[in-house]
């Protein structure tokens, strides 16, 4: 069943549930789904990764019962599938080793030259830093970043901005890119002794715990205040405040590195995200990658992944409405189908990975367990 309007506001090392314990059999499919060894042609694995999928908590918990979704589907799924527990991620790195690199690249991925790549900017020389547009929400001694989706930067207003920047900035020997109108990079001649949080970590969150660190911290610290004194006063922001729109008041540093050697051999048959990132990792390992929209649970083939990260923010921010909003939506547009496909496809398997540090594996063996009944979502994050 193929996916439609969905909103948009909204590892390595396995060990046994202690729930439960798997038969040899059955161990050694799921492991396979999971390390991504080759399998037999006659089945179908789809990993589907989505980050916040089981909610904000406690917060999810504490919500009344008339104002949780009812998502049938996702809740029959995860009521008869079999667990896993693994090892804690973050979401960089798990992205990463999905798709086969190294683990020192796992652990310190090189974001922006993999983008920039993708961008059709020159990312085989030099180092690349992602100089990301943001806007920062003070609020008494915070400053909260707001989802970088809710600016909807045009192309000539980035143009613009980027111009004085690097007009200010040339004599330092730094310039500014524009992937697109919310990719902003600088390409450095060597690397930037500098500590930099992904942006993924502190969408919504108080960036004043995350601001750059390492030797040359106070050296980047400094070029970000010259930019957002830069930005407040700039003519694109006049304008934007004049229509009641978020304005570019600072930029966010992270991703550093080069552009690393591509994994040996192809982790995945076929990739669907709306995800940039996720795009440009497929884009880099030559793996076909297909938007949400165009994704069909009936056509599933070999091994594919399938990323979301809507879930995310609302779950980073405790925002249990809008989560709900998405589960709703999600329920029907995408787990419906993944649920009909396993009743009917007996070679077809599905692993979830909320990045909570367990797995769910279902088969249609498992669709069959009649006898369990489907849990609350509260019951199902609690009881695993």
């Amino acid at each position: 069943m193929e996916i439609h309007c969905i909103s948009e506001q909204a590892n390595a090392s396995l060990k046994p549930s202690a729930t439960r314990s798997l038969p040899k059999e059955e161990k050694a499919v799921f492991m396979s789904c999971c390390r991504h060894l080759p399998m037999s042609s006659e089945s179908s694995v789809l990993t589907l990764l989505a980050p916040g999928l089981l909610g904000p908590q406690p917060d999810l918990i504490r919500m009344p019962d008339e104002d949780r979704p009812l998502s049938p589907h996702l809740r029959r799924l995860l009521s008869r599938a079999s667990w896993q527990t693994q090892d804690r991620q973050d979401w960089l790195e798990k992205l990463f080793r999905l798709f086969g690199f190294e683990p020192a690249i796992c652990c310190q991925p090189p974001v922006a030259a993999i983008t920039a790549r993708q961008d059709g900017l020159d990312a085989e020389a030099g180092v690349w830093l992602r100089a990301d547009p943001v806007h920062l929400k003070i609020d008494m001694d915070r400053a909260l970043m707001s989802d970088s989706d809710e600016l909807q930067l045009q192309n000539k207003e980035a143009e613009a901005l980027l111009a004085t920047l690097n007009g200010h900035f040339a004599e330092d020997g730094l310039r500014f890119e524009m992937g697109d109108a919310s990719r902003w990079y600088v390409q450095l001649a060597s690397p930037a002794n500098m500590l930099a949080t992904d942006i993924y970590r502190v969408r919504g969150q108080n960036v004043l715990a995350f601001l750059p660190g390492g030797e040359e911290a106070q050296k980047w610290r400094h070029v970000l205040n010259e930019m957002q004194m830069l930005l407040h006063s700039h003519e694109v922001n006049l304008q934007r405040e004049t229509t009641g729109r978020q304005t570019v008041n600072s930029v966010w540093f992270w991703g550093q590195g080069c552009l690393p050697e591509k994994p040996a051999t192809k982790a995945w048959e076929r990739v669907f995200s709306d995800d940039a990132l996720v795009q440009s990792l497929a884009g880099f390992c030559a793996i076909p990658c297909s938007p949400l929209a165009e994704f069909s649970s009936s056509d599933v083939t070999g091994r594919q992944l399938l990323v979301i990260d809507d879930f995310a923010l609302p779950a980073i921010t405790n925002d249990v409405y809008v989560w709900s909003g998405l589960i709703a939506q999600y329920d029907h547009a995408l787990f419906k189908g993944l649920e009909q496909t396993l009743r009917h496809n007996k070679t077809f398997t599905l692993a979830i990975d909320a990045l909570d540090g367990r797995l769910a594996r279902i088969t249609r063996k498992q669709m069959r367990r009649w006898w369990r009944r489907s849990k609350s979502l509260p019951n199902l994050i609690t009881n695993h």
